[in-house]
């Protein structure tokens, strides 16, 4: 079995939020730069259907279930 690397991220309250946001991920090694493509794209200033789909691709979901998730949440009209 692989070991996991495990990263953690702590942000400060902002003007959104009164808390420390604490995210503690984990991958498998050499896996370890969907750490700060996922941490850039919570950082977006607009989340839709793209959103979506590459937050399940950065988290490891297949596209077919990237694809039954977009259509539950947003309908048919975005694939």
């Amino acid at each position: 079995m692989a070991a996991l690397v495990r990263r953690d991220h702590v942000e400060p309250p902002d003007g959104r939020r009164e808390f420390e946001l604490h995210r503690i991920m984990f991958a498998v090694p050499r896996e370890e730069w969907r750490f700060d493509a996922f941490l850039d794209l919570m950082q977006s200033p607009k989340w839709g259907p793209d959103e979506e789909r590459r937050e399940g691709e950065l988290l490891g979901y297949e596209d077919w279930m990237n694809d039954h998730w977009l259509e539950l949440k947003y309908g048919n009209a975005v694939l």
